[in-house]
């Protein structure tokens, strides 16, 4: 059940950028941002809400780290869209790197099933979003 969710996030990821692959046209506010905010939400809760619901730490730690790290690195090797810039790919290995690992101790810590723990990965969650928040460019 993990890898069906995973794939799904991931789709969610992937679909706005088939709309502006087919259309030509850039991202915007319309339907294609409306999946945008689709796939960052369930980026952030489906794993709290599986490990929640189902207890399975792996499972939950796995729909945690998988779904934004393939998002963001699969494309780009597959494209072959690599720049070698000084401290680019660094910072960009760092950064996916930090969301993964929040996001997989986020679906850890839901799967607890104790309050407290559940309290965790809701802040978690909230770090997550503020350090994806900070790769903005």
């Amino acid at each position: 059940m993990p890898l069906v969710l995973t794939v799904l996030i991931f789709l969610f990821w992937r679909i706005p950028y088939a709309a502006i692959y087919l259309n030509g046209t850039g991202a915007g506010a319309g339907i294609w941002g409306i999946f945008s905010i689709i796939a960052l939400f369930t980026t952030i809760v489906i794993p709290i809400a599986y490990g929640w619901m189902t207890q399975d730490s792996k499972g939950a730690t796995l729909l945690g780290v998988l779904p934004y790290l393939f998002a963001t690195t699969v494309p780009q090797f597959v494209m072959g869209e690599i720049p070698v810039i000084d401290g680019w790919l660094v910072q960009r290995i760092l950064y996916i790197a930090s969301l993964s690992v929040i996001g997989g101790l986020g679906g850890y810590f839901a799967s607890r099933h104790e309050k407290i723990s559940l309290f965790v990965a809701i802040i978690l969650a909230g770090v997550w979003f503020m350090i994806f928040l900070s790769g903005i460019k």
